[in-house]
């Protein structure tokens, strides 16, 4: 019998060409899709390679299956066709899960002044990679380090920067946040304007320079009260309600954060002073006079000269009241002057130095033998008389009184003008005797009655006079008198030669020699 055995072949084709599909870059994900090639010879099986954690493929066999459980990372997952006995194709494919960038914090906005250079602070970067750019400023700044969250940025003019902190992670969409940096100017320096001096004034003008930076405004700080300022926030502007004394204003500039600049400018009101130099004068025969201004209650005062027949002498030119010497016949004008501060008032005052009345009398000497005997004297020149001595006068203050002798006797006048001004003369009154003494003289120089004389003495010539003052003191003596006496004394120890005697009444002796009577009596010396 034939034995038989059958022998079976199997032909298997080539596996299809396995395709994994393309590599993924996915954000925030814990599940995927496998997308590989349909097997259209022999099967096909998804396995995984490597990655962060082994995630769940939930159907393997399927070309297209969901693979969940995964996290951020890097996987490699493989596709393999197989087909009997051919040799399996495979292929990979990449899958990268990426996490959310950390949130972006570019800091808080800067307002700062002036400067060349700032500093970012951005947050720190966990996840992600961060950046800093320029999104817009008034020049192309250098940011040092671009990539550090905390970086300095040079070239910083004055304007508004607005920079971006940018955290990217792969394909995860970036997280952004931006910072404004304000670079203020410095503020204009301030200049007040200069100090200011004004008189008797209620309001001023401040003037400020008008900043080319920074808003301004005026400040009031100190002063004897609060006044108006009309306009604080302008650079020229009127301070009203303002009263004597000294004013200080602030003129400040500011801009943004910035220190303000300021300035201070003083002003100072005077008050207008009152001059009153006193009221004009009219002077007779005198060398000097008396000034009489006000006493300024503020400010100082000054006399000056303004003319006159000649320059005199202003003892005390910033006194009030001041004597002024070497004054001469004339009319002079001084000036009295009272200055406050920037303030000044004046006042003229006239002096008039008029020369002295012209007095005279009708008749110098009378001369009577008849004993008591009535005389009219007369005299003229002046406005009021002044006779003395006033015994046996009818009036001695008139210019013609009426006089009844009974003894030689000299009668002087004094007449005083309208302006105060005064001059003498005298009369003699001779009584017939064999000697007449006179009982008064003048020994003032000027001429009349300068000497003591004694009528008749010459026929005396062995006399001997002498002269005692009140205390019975002899001044003086002289033998063989010969009418030469003019009030000198010339006793040794009472200052002989030094002077003449004072006005007074002085007692004589006269002896006469070859046994005469003596005479005795009282003289009145008068200059």
């Amino acid at each position: 019998s034939s034995t038989t055995d059958t022998v079976q072949i199997t032909i298997y084709d080539l596996p299809t060409v396995a395709n994994a599909g393309a590599d993924q870059s996915l954000c925030n994900v814990t599940a995927v899709t496998l997308s590989g090639d349909t097997a259209v010879t022999g099967t096909g099986i998804w396995t995984q390679i490597n990655g962060s954690n082994t995630p769940v493929i939930t159907s393997t066999g399927n070309q297209n299956t969901t693979v969940i459980g995964m996290m951020a990372g890097v996987y490699e997952f493989s596709w393999t066709i197989s087909n009997g006995v051919c040799s399996s194709t495979t292929d990979t494919v990449q899958i990268t899960i990426y996490d959310l960038p950390t949130v972006a914090n570019a800091g808080v906005d800067q307002n700062i002044c002036d400067t060349s250079l700032i500093t970012l602070h951005g947050n720190d970067v966990l996840t992600g990679t961060g950046i800093w750019t320029l999104v817009s400023g008034p020049n192309l700044p250098l940011i040092n380090s671009t990539g550090s969250p905390v970086t300095i940025v040079t070239n910083i003019v004055p304007g508004v920067y607005l920079f971006q902190w940018t955290i990217s992670n792969g394909v995860c969409a970036s997280s952004i946040d931006t910072v404004q940096i304000t670079i203020n100017p410095n503020p204009t320096v301030a200049n007040a304007g200069t100090n200011q001096r004004l008189c008797s004034v209620s309001s001023a003008m401040l003037n400020g320079n008008t900043p080319v930076v920074g808003n301004e405004l005026w400040l009031f700080v100190s002063g004897p009260n609060i006044p108006i300022i009309t306009s604080p926030d302008s650079a020229q502007t009127n301070v009203t309600g303002m009263i004597p004394g000294t004013y200080i204003f602030r003129w400040t500039i500011g801009n943004g954060v910035c220190s303000p600049t300021s300035n201070d400018v003083e002003v100072t009101i005077y008050a207008m002073p009152q001059a009153n130099a006193g009221s004009d004068q009219s002077l007779c025969t005198v060398s000097s006079a008396l000034l009489q201004g006000n006493n300024p209650s503020f400010g100082t005062g000054s006399w000056a000269f303004l003319d006159g027949p000649n320059v005199p002498t202003i003892i005390s030119p910033s006194s009030d009241t001041t004597s002024v010497t070497g004054l001469i016949q004339g009319i002079y004008i001084f000036q009295w002057s009272v200055t406050n501060g920037v303030c000044s008032q004046y006042a003229q005052v006239q002096v008039t130095i008029n020369p002295p009345p012209a007095v005279t009398v009708a008749t110098h000497l009378f001369t009577t033998c008849s004993g008591e005997s009535e005389f009219t004297l007369n005299a003229s020149g002046a406005v009021s008389y002044s006779w003395s001595p006033a015994r046996y006068l009818s009036n001695p203050s008139i210019a013609d009184p009426v006089v009844t002798v009974y003894n030689t006797i000299t009668y002087f006048v004094t007449g005083t003008d309208s302006n105060g001004g005064t001059a003498s003369d005298s009369v003699i009154i001779e009584i017939c005797d064999t000697l007449i003494i006179p009982d008064a003289f003048s020994p003032n120089g000027d001429g009349v009655n300068d000497y003591f004389v004694i009528v008749g003495i010459e026929r005396y010539p062995d006399n001997n006079l002498q002269f005692f003052n009140r205390w019975g003191n002899l001044l003086y003596e002289k033998r063989n008198y010969d009418n030469t006496w003019d009030a000198v004394p010339n006793v040794k120890g009472f200052l002989a030669g030094s002077g003449k005697v004072p006005s007074g009444t002085y007692f004589y002796i006269l002896e006469l020699g070859n046994g005469e009577k003596g005479r005795s009596g009282y003289v009145v010396i008068k200059y």
